[in-house]
């Protein structure tokens, strides 16, 4: 494959495997500090605010992860991706969709099912008219 032929190809400028494998370490141990000292960057959106809001803090931090809540209910985490751009709103409402689906789906059916039991009971429908 071209994927294979081009890591060949590499191993090859840099002088056969021994010196491929040498150059990896130490390119390793020269990444190891600065990954070391980066620690990704999460924050926590609340959906009941709205998407635009959330989209907006997201934009704001440019967050690796996202923990996601509506109201009270923690739905779950949008997770960093190793190598990845910094999140953003652009991202938001697709990653939403992929990792959070379910629990999304759950808590606003329970949402509605909260408002419905707190709301005011419908008048009785007179159906026969009583004259």
């Amino acid at each position: 494959t071209m994927y294979y032929g081009y890591w060949r190809g590499v191993v090859t400028e840099l002088g056969g495997a021994v010196a491929a494998r040498a150059a990896l370490a130490d390119l390793g141990r020269a990444a190891l500090p600065h990954l070391a000292a980066r620690r990704p960057r999460e924050i926590e959106i609340d959906l009941a605010a709205g998407l635009p809001a959330a989209e907006a803090r997201v934009d704001e931090v440019r967050p690796d992860s996202v923990r996601v809540r509506l109201d009270d209910v923690v739905l779950g985490i949008i997770p960093a991706v190793p190598g990845a751009e910094a999140l953003s709103s652009r991202h938001l409402r697709r990653q939403v969709a992929i990792w959070l689906e379910t629990p999304l789906g759950l808590a606003l059916a329970l949402r509605g099912l909260d408002a419905a039991r707190k709301a005011p009971a419908a008048p009785a429908l007179e159906l026969v008219s009583g004259s």
